[in-house]
């Protein structure tokens, strides 16, 4: 949840510190009782049906996006406008354009558009501020921009602010914007506060979190990704350790928390613990199923086996 100023540069920063919330978060590295090639569970899952989709651009809407976000307005939605459509609802209804060639800028530009339901009848679909909203939901970034629409606003009012080019002009149309860190998976039950504290902290000292990231170009911190994938807090890229990485940044989140006067630093408690043993959720994941199987893992993590 953040203040719409605050929008784009917090965007900037926790994008570009994704491989480091990567690296403390990654789970999930087993599927059908078998290891996958990386740490992150989710993130082969996703990659596999979107570079598996009829529509090779699918492929490229998934991940942290190759170059950094200049504008709010370049980074969603002129990025999302260039793809074919993806899917939408109405009713409560899949659908998706007969053509598939057809970009959501195609889509929005035009008054009537020829559609497919999901069960295959076909029907003449006319652009809605609710297919503007699901926008959202179709893209898969390493951090999304989610939002909430201001009461009044149409459809019309909000392609007219995009093509003003201006973040705050399109901003104004939300009531609330949030940003959703995807690279943060589910995290075992001990644990589930502590990706909520660290990002709360970053945000509390986000001038740190500026200087940080800084000390890298961005394509450090885009290659970082891949590597952290698949060693976890035992990579090593570029000569630098990621715990060495990991260990600022969490400093910078202990000393927002502690401002805070709340006590809610304790929360960060298992990411040193992880620092300490060079090992995330995945990884400890891994070495217990090496060890006792599925059922030991079932017994150590929050399943409850009959």
């Amino acid at each position: 949840d953040v203040a719409k100023k605050d929008a784009l540069p917090q965007l900037q920063l926790l994008n570009a510190v994704s491989p480091l919330l990567l690296a403390l978060c990654a789970n999930g590295p087993l599927l059908d009782a078998k290891p996958l090639e990386v740490l992150e569970g989710r993130d082969v899952c996703w990659r596999k049906l979107l570079h598996t989709s009829t529509v090779p651009a699918d492929a490229r809407l998934f991940g942290m996006p190759i170059n950094p976000a200049s504008s709010i307005v370049a980074y969603f939605f002129d990025w999302i406008f260039s793809f074919p459509f993806f899917f939408g609802l109405r009713d409560g209804k899949g659908f998706v354009l007969r053509n598939p060639k057809t970009t959501y800028a195609d889509f929005f530009s035009r008054e009537t558009t020829e559609a497919v339901w999901f069960d295959g009848a076909t029907f003449t679909i006319t652009p809605q501020l609710e297919d503007f909203v699901f926008l959202q939901h179709v893209t898969y970034p390493a951090v999304r921009l989610k939002y909430i629409m201001k009461e009044g606003v149409t459809l019309k009012d909000v392609l007219s602010a995009y093509t003003t080019r201006r973040d705050d002009t399109l901003l104004d149309c939300f009531e609330k914007v949030f940003l959703e860190c995807r690279s943060v998976s589910a995290q075992p039950q001990s644990d589930i506060s502590a990706p909520a504290a660290l990002l709360l902290g970053l945000q509390q000292r986000i001038a740190d979190v500026r200087t940080f990231v800084q000390q890298k170009p961005y394509a450090f911190w885009h290659f970082l990704y891949s590597a952290v994938l698949r060693d976890g807090l035992r990579t090593e890229y570029k000569g630098v350790t990621v715990t060495d990485l990991v260990t600022p940044l969490l400093a910078i989140a202990k000393q927002g928390l502690a401002e805070r006067g709340e006590g809610e630093e304790q929360f960060l408690s298992p990411f040193f613990e992880r620092v300490a043993q060079r090992e995330n959720p995945a990884q400890a994941a891994l070495a217990l199923w090496k060890k006792d199987g599925l059922v030991g893992l079932y017994q150590q993590r929050d399943f409850r086996p009959s």
